[in-house]
């Protein structure tokens, strides 16, 4: 199971580069519906990270009026509520499949980063990768375009090196060397609203 949990993370970039391609051909990211297996999950959470992108585009807008703004943020916020269950979701499905594969032993360290946080930095990163690569095709100044390569190539090299950080946490869970906790993010504060 752990060996085909990894070959699914290798796919993980090729279905998000897609997906992204896809909804951004539609401007508009999919309810995407199904059984809750670990690439559905991953691609809810990328669709939420997408219109979050989106939504806070339209805020960097020139010509926004207040109440637009206030509407943003307040869907801004019940998507970043989504996307916080959704990285729990894919934490649980992920530590069902790995508890599965290699029973209740007890590790010897505990781990302070989730796996649904690392898929969820992949899916921002692609998000970023994706825009700059946009950008970079309108650009007439070589100035400019240099500026975006250097941007793209830190942002290609960071993608890599989370999908490694992947492979070695999911290794290092199944060789007990680590505990895979399930994270839940618990708001501290809430707007009142009257």
């Amino acid at each position: 199971m752990g060996k085909n949990l990894a070959i699914q993370i290798h796919r993980l970039g090729d279905l998000l580069d897609q997906s992204l391609m896809c909804w951004e051909k539609e401007h508009n990211a999919p309810d995407i519906r199904g059984e809750n297996t670990l690439e559905i999950l991953i691609l809810k959470l990328h669709s939420l990270n997408f219109e979050i992108w989106h939504l806070e585009e339209q805020l960097r807008g020139k010509d926004i009026e207040l109440s637009e703004i206030e509407r943003v943020l307040r869907r801004t916020e019940r998507l970043n509520s989504q996307r916080n269950k959704m990285i729990e979701s894919i934490d649980m499905e992920i530590c069902g499949r790995l508890q599965k594969t290699k029973g209740s032993a007890k590790r010897k360290y505990p781990n302070s980063e989730s796996l649904g946080q690392i898929i969820d930095r992949l899916s921002i990163i692609t998000l970023q990768i994706f825009h700059n690569e946009l950008v970079l095709k309108k650009l007439k100044s070589r100035h400019q375009a240099t500026a975006v390569e250097n941007r793209l190539l830190y942002f290609q090299a960071l993608r890599e090196h989370l999908f490694n950080c992947f492979d070695k946490y999911e290794r290092s869970v199944l060789e007990k060397d680590y505990n895979m906790i399930q994270f839940r993010a618990y708001k501290i504060w809430s707007s009142h609203r009257s």
